[in-house]
């Protein structure tokens, strides 16, 4: 299966409406998932791309990233595996640095509303295209 069709599900991973196979979308509520999470980030971005990377948890080949604890995570998985992953912050969670490096400061302050920031996205290898 590729990923062009998705599931739906509920805050704490409970489903909402049909699933596509059996991968679902869920959004992430435990340290379990988050990990795994952390460990697909880790094969797409040091494994597969070879990025050097401070935070890079090479022991456990996990990535973690900052802002991490303030954001809500969301992931395609099959079983336990997840498929895809990204991350959404808002508000505050957003800083004015990723907002800086963006250019979207003056965007945010025009609007005047409070920001919102996906990112992280990551795809298994082998469930892209």
């Amino acid at each position: 299966m590729k990923l062009n069709a998705m599931g739906a599900a509920g805050w704490g991973g409970t489903s909402l409406s049909e699933t596509q196979g059996s991968a679902m979308l869920r959004v992430v509520v435990d340290d379990h998932d988050l990990r795994a999470i952390r460990r697909l980030r880790y094969d797409v971005n040091v494994v597969e791309q070879g990025k050097t990377l401070p935070w890079a948890d090479h022991e456990e080949a996990e990535l973690p990233a900052p802002g991490d604890e303030d954001a809500l995570h969301v992931a395609i998985f099959e079983g336990d595996v997840p498929l895809c992953a990204a991350r959404l912050q808002l508000g505050d969670a957003v800083s004015d640095a990723d907002l800086s490096l963006m250019g979207l400061q003056g965007e945010v302050a025009r609007l005047g509303t409070a920001p919102a920031l996906f990112s992280k996205l990551v795809v298994r290898r082998g469930r892209r295209g």
